[in-house]
């Protein structure tokens, strides 16, 4: 990525002809130097920063946007050869990537990291930059399905990419994906003859609306109490005499069984550190405390948590507890993730610890930047100065986080604001959102998806902290503002 940004530099620097490129710029009302401007303050920003190794990596990291809208922006729009190529490099890395990815996912090759999650076969960058990837490149397919013969080809990767959103787990990509879509299908709609709108609209519609009702169903299910106990009479005692703890004031569930009632911990702790190599007081491959995720376990299966309930487990429950599974059941990878939220919403609302809880993680990550903020509301820390403010927090407060999960917002517009505090973050969004009122876009039914995907992007993930981010949002944005534009407002 750096050496393109930098062999593209180049290339413009001595291709000359700036009085024709200063003619561009301001024939399109100065767009390409409005957006440049949003590097631009992040530099003058840099007076603000206290650790100044960090405003200096955060501008290294972010110089494509400076560089590349003044380069596309003010230089020949694409020919439809060009803009071909562009697109098939686009697919063809898109493509390669994926089939790289799944190899990771079924072993062939090693993973990137050894969390035992679903990220760590995201190779290349952020599972949630890549699923937006993805999911853009499934709303583009669709567009050009009515520009090519090939569509049997267009389907194919359409299911490829889907398939690939799937098995990556990534609910932002699905949210990405999801609306996305259905931002494209009402754009579409707009613009095409009625005949069309009706194959358009059953194309995407039904698959979309599948997937609400489907989540819909997992939601209903997954609070469904199949658990035929009667909490008035609960038994007292084990079979081998230990007295049985019921929290009836904590109602949460495993597969429809109540979690917190019918548990001898002391029967259980022995029974399990008999026929398990992972002691009952240690961590599950997950880096999740063993025990409670026995206690799910049990519990999916309908089973009491005392030494029966433990001997009755299988050689492979055994397996499936010590990896981290928390229940007996196998959902598939969707109900998978979207019980996995449900489960980390309702610990985070009882109050309970969010550490190694991707979502909950993410909430008590903005309640520290609400903390942060408040120190400079008016000019914020600094370009790059939340690393710094987040660090000196946890070293005062913890918030019941790892080490390894002591992480910044994930959140592009609170980092923002954090850094650039509330003047400097609205001339940032200014500098940003201007071309796209200026610039009549002609490939508006693509563009427009793309900000959503970019929008959700931001709002789960530090985005432009990363040179993958970083790169994606500014090369795609200033190729639809500018490199394949033709046309412009009047005003």
């Amino acid at each position: 990525m750096s050496i393109s940004v930098i062999g593209l530099t180049i290339n413009w620097l001595f291709e000359g002809g700036f009085r024709t490129k200063l003619k561009k710029n301001k024939s399109i009302y100065y767009a390409p130097l409005i957006l440049s401007s949003a590097f631009l303050i992040e530099f003058l920003w840099l007076t603000k920063t206290e650790v100044f190794s960090d405003g200096l990596l955060d501008l290294k990291t972010k110089l494509p946007m400076f560089f590349l809208p003044l380069i596309i922006g003010t230089s020949k729009n694409l020919s439809k050869q060009e803009t071909r190529g562009v697109i098939f490099s686009f697919f063809t890395g898109l493509t390669i990537s994926s089939l790289l990815i799944f190899a990771a996912d079924i072993n062939l090759i090693a993973t990137k990291n050894n969390s035992g999650t679903f990220r760590d076969i995201s190779l290349f960058m952020s599972h949630i930059r890549y699923s937006g990837l993805l999911s853009f490149g499934v709303i583009l397919l669709l567009f050009l399905r009515h520009k090519t013969k090939q569509k049997i080809y267009i389907i194919v990767l359409i299911v490829w990419f889907l398939y690939m959103l799937y098995i990556m787990q990534s609910l932002t990509g699905i949210l990405c994906v999801v609306f996305g879509s259905l931002l494209y299908l009402i754009i579409s709609l707009r613009n095409k003859e009625a005949n069309k709108k009706i194959k358009t609209a059953l194309a995407l519609g039904i698959p979309i609306l599948g997937i609400i009702i489907y989540s819909a169903f997992i939601l209903i299910d997954y609070n469904s109490i199949k658990d035929k106990n009667k909490l008035t009479q609960l038994p007292l005692i084990t079979q081998s005499g230990e007295k049985y703890i019921h929290d009836i004031d904590n109602l949460e569930l495993e597969n429809g069984n109540y979690l917190w009632i019918n548990i001898a911990p002391i029967e259980v702790e022995k029974t399990w550190n008999k026929i398990s190599s992972i002691k009952f007081n240690n961590e599950d491959q997950l880096s999740q405390p063993i025990k409670y995720t026995l206690y799910r376990y049990l519990t999916s299966k309908g089973l009491k948590k005392d030494r029966e309930g433990v001997m009755s487990l299988s050689s492979l429950d055994i397996k499936n507890i010590e990896k981290g599974r928390t229940t007996y059941v196998k959902y598939n990878a969707f109900e998978k993730r979207i019980r996995g939220v449900l489960f980390e919403i309702n610990n985070y609302l009882k109050g309970k610890k969010t550490n190694n809880h991707s979502l909950a993680q993410r909430i008590t990550f903005l309640t520290i930047a609400k903390q942060i903020f408040k120190e400079n509301i008016l000019f914020g820390k600094g370009t790059g100065g939340t690393k710094e403010a987040y660090r000196s927090f946890y070293q005062e407060n913890q918030e019941g986080l790892s080490n390894k999960n002591q992480l910044r917002a994930h959140n592009q517009f609170i980092t923002q604001i954090i850094n650039l505090g509330l003047l400097g973050f609205l001339i940032w969004i200014i500098s940003l959102v201007y071309p796209i009122f200026v610039i009549n876009n002609k490939y508006r039914t693509l563009y427009y998806p793309f900000l959503l995907i970019i929008f959700i992007n931001f709002f789960s993930d530090d985005m432009l902290e990363r040179q993958a981010g970083v790169t994606i949002f500014t090369a795609i944005n200033t190729l639809f503002l500018f490199g394949i534009t033709k046309s412009y407002s009047s005003s």
